[in-house]
C-alpha cells in the first residue's frame, strides 16, 4: 500500500525501496509502475446519486454563472509533517485555492473571473489543537455547497486530493468547463484530451489564472 498523499505533500515522509514493483491501482503517479484498472470506486461508477442527478439537471452554458468555483475538505494533507519541515499549508493546492480566493477579495488578486474558493472542513486533521485554532484564523471556513450548487458555476476547478479526484466525472457530465491540476493519472483522464474536454492547469496552480481569463474573455469556445 502506498499513500500517494503523503508522497504528493511531503516527499520525504515515506520510505522508498530500490526496486520499481508493479501493483494494481485505481492511479498512477509519473515513476511508477502502478497497473491502471478501473474499479466500482472510479469513473462514472463513482458517482452517488446526488452527484449524477446534479450534474444532468445543471442548468445549460449561458444560464450559469461566470465564475471559478471549488470547495472541498482538507484531505491529502499530513499537518504534522508540514509543521514538522515548517512547510507552508500552501503547499496543499487546496489551501493555494482558499488563499487566491482571499487575495481577491483584498484586491491583491487581479482576475476578472470571481473565485469561489474554499476550505468546507477540516479533515484527516493529524496537528495540534492549538494549530487547528491558527490555522481556521488564517483560513477562515466556507459554507458547504451541494453539487446542484456548484454546478451553477461555469468553471469548475479540480485539484488532488489523497488520490486521483475522482469529482471530475460527474463535473464533466455538468456542462461546465473542468480545469484539472493533478499530478494522478487515471483510466479516465486516459480517454480525455486537454483543451477539448478540459482544460489542463500545472500542479502549483500558477497558470490557472491566465487560463480562467482565456475562458472568460473566450466565451464561444470555452463553451465548447
Amino acid at each position: 500500500y502506498r499513500d500517494s498523499s503523503s508522497l504528493l505533500q511531503v516527499p520525504c515522509s515515506f520510505v522508498a525501496i530500490p526496486a520499481k514493483i508493479p501493483m494494481m491501482g485505481i492511479n498512477r503517479l509519473e515513476g511508477f509502475l502502478d497497473i491502471i484498472m478501473p474499479t466500482g470506486r472510479t469513473g462514472l461508477a463513482v458517482m452517488s446519486w446526488e452527484q449524477r442527478q446534479a450534474a444532468l439537471d445543471a442548468p445549460k452554458w449561458n444560464d450559469k454563472i461566470s465564475k471559478a468555483i471549488f470547495r472541498g475538505r482538507t484531505t491529502g494533507i499530513n499537518f504534522a509533517e508540514l509543521k514538522r519541515k515548517g512547510l507552508p499549508l500552501t503547499i496543499s493546492q487546496r489551501f493555494k485555492l482558499h488563499e487566491m480566493a482571499q487575495e481577491q477579495r483584498e484586491g491583491r488578486l487581479d482576475c476578472s473571473v470571481p473565485l469561489d474558493f474554499g476550505i468546507s472542513s477540516f479533515w484527516q486533521f493529524n496537528g495540534e489543537a492549538e494549530d487547528l485554532e491558527i490555522y481556521t484564523e488564517m483560513y477562515p471556513l466556507v459554507s458547504h455547497l451541494t453539487y446542484a450548487e456548484q454546478f451553477n458555476a461555469k468553471y469548475q476547478v479540480v485539484v488532488d486530493g489523497n488520490g486521483w479526484p475522482d469529482r471530475v466525472a460527474s463535473m464533466l457530465l455538468s456542462g461546465s468547463l473542468v480545469f484539472l491540476a493533478t499530478i494522478h493519472e487515471d483510466w479516465v483522464i486516459r480517454q480525455l484530451q486537454d483543451g477539448v474536454h478540459y482544460i489542463k492547469v500545472k500542479p502549483d496552480l500558477s497558470d490557472l489564472v491566465e487560463k480562467l481569463e482565456w475562458a472568460f474573455s473566450n466565451d464561444h469556445e470555452a463553451s465548447k
